[in-house]
């Protein structure tokens, strides 16, 4: 299948940016234990029902982690991925006081629940005899007891890096040609293509809104935030 030129110079663009990012986290790994900064209103404990979550440098580590080995796997980690993604989406929705925030929940939970009954429905027809299960570590916050901006800003943080691992998985399975299915291809370069966007709208609300570059749980180190990746 032939994969549009501008989605292969972005997946492109995306190995060479995490591969930067890692040097640089190396590079401060020393100096960041001199920060005293902390941001204490936002708890570091995962979200509700997926795990521990993710606190200070892990994040990253488990950014390179998620490795796809084939259509199958691909298929079995993006769905429990997407289930993180809608809860807090959920969550986001009852407790946010802006607009547009509001929306953007309901754009995740209703596009990424419709990609997950696909994905479910291929992972029965193509790989029925199969263990497709997984054990997924959660990537984000608990987000229950925040509200207003202090939850915004910590669903802002944590789903851009969360949409990065989407983007990275989506990018894995183009660019080794792990796909057996062209819908599984096409469903990567929409992941891809549309979390991207997301990506950039997420960054853009946290310039505006807080000033702050939005590492989130993934390129937290004490309190504070460096580099980025898209």
């Amino acid at each position: 299948m032939l994969i549009p030129k501008r989605l292969l110079i972005a997946l492109a663009f995306i190995g060479v940016s995490a591969a930067s990012l890692t040097a640089t986290q190396i590079t401060n790994a020393g100096s960041a234990s001199s920060n005293k900064q902390t941001n204490s209103s936002i708890p570091a404990t995962g979200c509700p029902g997926m795990g521990g979550g993710m606190r200070g440098g892990m994040g990253m580590g488990m950014m390179h982690s998620m490795r796809v080995e084939n259509e199958a796997d691909f298929l079995s980690q993006m769905i429990p991925h997407h289930e993180e993604a809608i809860a807090t989406a959920k969550l986001l929705k009852a407790g946010t006081n802006r607009p547009e925030m509001k929306k953007f929940a309901d754009d995740i939970i209703r596009v990424q629940s419709a990609e997950i009954q696909q994905m479910q429905q291929w992972l029965k027809q193509w790989y029925p005899n199969q263990n497709t299960k997984v054990t997924y570590h959660a990537m984000m916050r608990d987000l229950t007891n925040l509200k207003g901006d202090d939850l915004d800003r910590a669903f802002l943080e944590d789903m851009r890096m969360h949409h990065k691992g989407a983007v990275m998985m989506s990018h894995q399975l183009l660019r080794n040609n792990l796909a057996k299915h062209n819908e599984v291809s096409k469903l990567a370069e929409q992941i891809s293509i549309s979390q991207r966007r997301e990506i950039h709208q997420m960054q853009s609300w946290l310039r505006s809104w807080f000033n702050a570059s939005g590492m989130g749980m993934m390129g937290r180190r004490n309190g504070r935030f460096g580099g980025r990746w898209l």
